[in-house]
């Protein structure tokens, strides 16, 4: 027939827990003694080892009359894992003074009566990152079956730690919690020492009275005691002892000074002989990485003229609280032509490293842009000595201010009396600032009418080799300006040949 060891909530016997905590379960280690003395991370695994035993049942002495399995379930599965015993001894920490040992066919036998060999305890569980889900929790329960005889027992597991045990793999956090202090601890035997120290052979506490010269002085934990809080903890001698706090008076208890939870007194006692209560040890895989955002540092409002050059990244700015500035990661969601006036979304999104997303609305305005104004000015071809007004038939118009042509202004010189090619170039800025140029050649060419002569062949003579034009107003007004002014010419001769 199989014995179970069932885990109740506080209205059943097992469970020493206030109302507060009714969530909470507890182990059973009167039946099934256990131990979880360490959990690591090691190449994306968790390793649990530790020792639990059936007490009082048979000998524990080969590989092959037990072995444990630790269960753990979520509320979506449930994950079991098998180990067989390997050496770990806890003979000496369970057997009582001057009992003999339990014949190999002696089963069921009460410790006072006969111990038993606890000498293959130990077990060994690898837990693969892999096989658990993310963002789900899984509870821990222990299990141990005999091969002897048909049965098995069933407990919670408990770790009490000072901080939980934790391994970051890229965006996902593996997690194994069992807080020490929401841990509580009831004593489950009788006659265990209050020891002053950790260990086995720790010193005892002495007490002032004597209930029983069989026991002396030393004092004992009262039997059923819980004790609310854990203050540290220390493992040696292959087992884990817990520090708490008693007080200074005792009881007498079957011949026994015993003593109960208090605050005089820091005293130790060994896992062996306690049951845990509080919040059970928990597998959790949770995914760390945080979501990026995305920032609108404005909505803009640019002009039809500005298109070419938008960039919607000068806008916004994507933050990633593990990997920073991401703004350059951003994309748009739907490629939108903003070329003509108008009110546009721009859907942005960013990932992650790890895919995760950060959406947002981005509205651009378009608004119709300033038009430069307009230079109307043509290429010229002009013959030589021919008057040239730069700003003759030279126009600036623009679509907003209307006529700009007081405003234009030009560079550039045309020499009329050389034969060439002249380049002007004019300017013209509007009332918002933006300039137009435009650049026009002068083209000064001969006039196929003229006649070549000379007024003087000699190099001594005024005019001397000097072609007359068609036109001879220049020369004619140059000379009648020389003619008026006569004192000018008093000392010089005129000659005209």
């Amino acid at each position: 027939m199989k014995k179970y060891s069932l885990l109740f909530f506080c209205f059943l016997s097992l469970c020493f827990l206030t109302p507060s905590q009714i969530h909470a379960v507890s182990t059973s280690k009167e039946t099934f003694p256990y131990e979880i003395q360490s959990i690591i991370h090691k190449n994306n695994t968790i390793i649990i080892d530790g020792w639990g035993l059936l007490n009082a049942i048979h000998h524990h002495n080969s590989v092959n009359t037990h072995y444990y399995e630790l269960i753990l379930k979520s509320e979506s599965e449930t994950r079991t894992y098998r180990s067989e015993p390997h050496y770990s001894s806890q003979t000496e920490m369970m057997k009582l003074k001057d009992v003999r040992r339990c014949e190999d066919n002696e089963y069921f036998k009460n410790a006072s009566i006969c111990y038993y060999d606890y000498d293959y305890t130990g077990f060994h569980f690898e837990i693969p990152f892999s096989d658990l889900k993310q963002e789900e929790t899984y509870q821990a329960t222990l299990k141990i079956s005999s091969n002897v005889k048909n049965i098995y027992e069933i407990t919670y597991v408990f770790f009490p730690s000072l901080s939980p045990i934790k391994k970051i793999i890229g965006n996902l956090e593996y997690k194994v919690t069992s807080n020490l202090f929401d841990t509580k601890l009831r004593v489950i035997a009788e006659a265990v020492f209050e020891r002053t120290e950790p260990g086995k052979n720790g010193n005892i506490r002495q007490s002032s009275n004597i209930c029983n010269y069989t026991y002396g002085y030393n004092r004992f934990f009262k039997p059923g005691t819980v004790f609310t809080q854990i203050f540290d903890k220390k493992a040696t001698e292959n087992t884990t002892f817990y520090k708490v706090r008693t007080s200074s008076s005792t009881t007498c208890l079957k011949g026994r000074n015993v003593s109960v939870e208090g605050d005089n007194y820091d005293s130790w006692i060994a896992s062996n002989f306690v049951d845990f209560a509080g919040e059970t040890l928990q597998i959790s895989v949770k995914d760390v990485n945080q979501h990026p955002m995305i920032n609108i540092k404005n909505h803009p409002q640019i002009s039809t003229k500005e298109i070419s050059s938008f960039n919607f990244k000068d806008y916004i700015e994507a933050i990633d609280p593990e990997e920073g500035n991401i703004t350059e990661k951003t994309y748009i969601l739907n490629p939108t032509d903003i070329s003509k006036e108008g009110s546009y979304e721009l859907y942005l999104e960013v990932k992650d490293a790890y895919g995760k997303k950060a959406n947002e609305t981005l509205v651009v305005t378009v608004i119709k842009g300033n038009v430069a104004p307009i230079i109307f000015a043509d290429h010229k071809t002009i013959y030589q000595y021919e008057n040239f007004d730069y700003l003759e038939n030279v126009r600036a118009i623009d679509e907003e201010d209307g006529d700009l042509s007081n405003r234009i202004a030009y560079e550039g010189f045309v020499n009329t009396s050389i034969l060439g090619k002249y380049n002007v170039n004019y300017k013209v800025m509007d009332n918002q600032g933006e300039m137009t140029q435009k650049s026009i050649s002068i083209t000064v060419i001969r006039n196929p009418k003229e006649k070549i002569r000379y007024i003087s062949k000699k190099e001594n003579k005024l005019f001397y080799r000097e072609d007359i034009p068609i036109n001879w107003r220049l020369k004619i007004n140059y000379l009648k300006e020389q003619l008026n002014t006569p004192k000018n010419f008093s000392k010089r001769h005129l000659i005209i040949n």
